[in-house]
């Protein structure tokens, strides 16, 4: 016993101080509302003036924390706090401009994102004339975890958001285990399990309302404002009110257990609900990445409620509820069969929509992921030792696995309120296209990209992923519009990436929906044409809508499809008669269709309405 003391004690030393100091350690995450094209492109110079600036960041935009300063060369202020978000695309901001003279110019910018309700700003400068020398590109902040907040604020905000996030997963969890698991095995644990819903909906709502002053002074808003003007404030608002308000009135009907099990669950919904709508998932313009965010934290609440309620029973009360644990572990092993699917594979799929990536170790926030995969997969490693009955007495006896195994399933928890803090690095990946047949008898090694993708301003890169550049070489890229005449010539300043990759050049270029365009990226040597890549895409309303470059193997279908395959599995195991292995068999066939059905909801979303990337 004093061994499975100090490896809890570890474990939760890690699960409250490990996330808490690691936010400043991890400097330059991905950014929220990053800045990722705009017209003028940062360090282009023009011959004329604009009328408008025009900014696309990666996530919808606020309009309360969203601003542009314009400076001129000596630093003067031109436009303070201006702009607006266009109506018609959130992600884009438009700051009408007074007549401009040559000359050079900086665009400070800074954005609340609607999403995550983060902050950050950055910079980059443009030029007008033809003796101009514009400067490099400019930069965000980027931010780090705790983007804007020292070391006390960054503790403070990841105790307000594992207690939000973790109250609002357990709510629903405690009330389902109490009523499926522990009441028919022990009448006063499931009071005891139930009740701990009611607190568990109070810290969700302590946490929401720790939040609003937390955000708002990340982005220099009064709370007030952030709190009733903008949409994460509303949010955070109604996860304070609902989590107080319903926690509270389960609480004192207590002994109404059936009315008060009724709130707490009723509450644990809108409380995940809210959740989803309240994260990255919905910066997507389809529902499909809210419902598998909605399932993944409900199934991750069952799982966790009834690991906490079985560690109860084997550390409580001096060990008298023990014997109860034989009793109940075949009848959690039906819960948390399905809630480890539904989390396992709702994981993968949230894993390659918000990193596009298999494993980035590049990205902090990849790091994270990778970090809270780990921990996942070492409880769900355990909770399978004591599925399969392995039931050993020495230091991995199932007394001491379980509570083991809800420590590192808190663990995952605080990891995961640590990624709420930054932001996942897919938006921010360019779109790579395919490319197409050319008539040049040398065709050039190179990768063209789209950043974001949709229609109005993109940032056209290029990439000679092996090329060996001397120097004497340039990149010219050439854009021919196929629905209109006219044709754009753009010379790319080639920056060198690294021996293994050659050189990339970029520009941002105007793209109007129902655009279609031939572009050709030509390198050249004294105006003589050494090789050339042709590439042909098109847009549509929503964003690309030919010539997106696809991998073979979509990692998004190829879950969705396991979804379908694991649904139709379990409505047939249900409807022969069947029942799920070494589990309490009434309650198995019921999880074994509740999950069935959740994984058919999942599937057709991710196939019918799932996300454009």
């Amino acid at each position: 016993m004093r061994r499975l003391k100090a490896a809890l004690l570890a474990v939760a030393l890690f699960w409250i101080a490990g996330p808490t100091l690691a936010g400043p350690a991890f400097q330059a995450v991905s950014a929220h509302a990053q800045l990722v094209s705009s017209v003028p492109g940062a360090g282009e110079r023009l011959d004329q003036a604009p009328s408008q600036i025009i900014l696309v960041f990666s996530e919808r935009l606020d309009q309360l924390g969203t601003a542009v300063d314009l400076l001129d060369a000596d630093g003067r202020l031109i436009l303070r706090g201006s702009g607006a978000i266009d109506p018609a695309d959130q992600r884009s901001f438009l700051v009408p401009l007074p007549a401009l003279g040559d000359g050079l110019y900086t665009v400070n910018w800074r954005s609340l994102s609607a999403d995550d309700g983060h902050s950050i700003q950055g910079f980059f400068s443009f030029g007008i004339g033809d003796d101009v020398v514009v400067p490099g590109a400019g930069q965000g902040d980027g931010g780090d975890i705790h983007s804007g907040h020292g070391l006390v604020q960054s503790v403070i905000e990841t105790i307000a958001r594992i207690a939000a996030e973790l109250g609002a997963m357990l709510a629903l969890g405690f009330v389902l285990i109490a009523l499926a698991v522990l009441r028919p095995v022990d009448a006063g644990a499931a009071r005891v399990v139930g009740r701990w819903a009611s607190l568990a909906l109070i810290a969700a709502g302590l946490g929401a309302a720790a939040l609003i002053p937390l955000v708002a002074s990340t982005a220099v808003v009064d709370p007030v404002a952030y709190a009733l003007q903008t949409g994460s404030g509303q949010l955070l608002v109604a996860r304070a009110a609902l989590g107080l308000g319903i926690g509270s009135v389960a609480l004192l009907i207590a002994r109404g257990a059936e009315l008060s099990a009724a709130f707490a669950a009723a509450g644990g919904v809108a409380l995940t609900l809210l959740l989803a709508l309240s994260g990255h998932g919905a910066g997507f313009e389809s529902a499909a990445p809210i419902l598998f965010v909605a399932v993944h934290v409900a199934a991750a609440g069952c799982w966790l409620a009834g690991l906490l309620g079985l560690a109860w029973l084997i550390l409580g009360n001096g060990g008298r509820h023990r014997p109860l644990l034989g009793a109940s572990i075949p009848r959690f092993s039906a819960v948390a069969l399905v809630s480890v699917g539904l989390f396992a594979t709702t994981s993968l799929y949230l894993w390659w929509l918000m990193n596009r990536a298999v494993i980035d170790l590049a990205s902090n926030y990849g790091v994270l992921l990778v970090v809270k995969a780990v921990l996942a997969l070492a409880a769900i490693a355990l909770g399978g030792l004591s599925y399969l009955g392995w039931r050993s007495t020495g230091a991995l006896g199932v007394n001491r696995r379980i509570p083991i195994e809800a420590g590192l399933a808190l663990a995952v928890v605080a990891v995961t309120a640590l990624l709420a803090s930054g932001s996942p690095p897919g938006p921010t990946r360019p779109i790579p296209i395919e490319r197409a047949a050319t008539s040049s008898p040398n065709e050039l090694n190179a990768n063209l990209s789209l950043l974001p993708a949709r229609p109005g301003p993109n940032r056209v890169i290029v990439n000679l992923p092996d090329s060996v550049v001397t120097g004497h070489e340039t990149l010219e890229l050439v854009l021919q519009r196929l629905d209109q005449t006219g044709e754009t010539r753009v010379v790319l300043t080639l920056v060198p990436d690294n021996p293994q990759i050659g050189a990339t050049g970029a520009t941002d270029v105007p793209m109007p929906p129902g655009s279609q365009w031939d572009a050709s990226a030509r390198l050249m040597l004294h105006d003589a044409e050494l090789s050339r890549a042709r590439f042909v895409f098109a847009f549509d309303d929503a964003g690309l809508s030919q010539g997106q470059s696809r991998p073979v193997l979509d990692p998004l279908a190829l879950v969705a499809l396991a979804l379908a395959a694991a649904a139709v599995f379990g409505f047939t195991i249900v409807l022969a008669g069947g029942a799920l292995p070494r589990v309490e068999r009434r309650l198995g066939r019921l999880t074994l269709l509740a999950g069935s059905i959740a994984a058919a909801l999942l599937a057709v979303a991710a196939f019918i309405v799932g996300p454009q990337l």
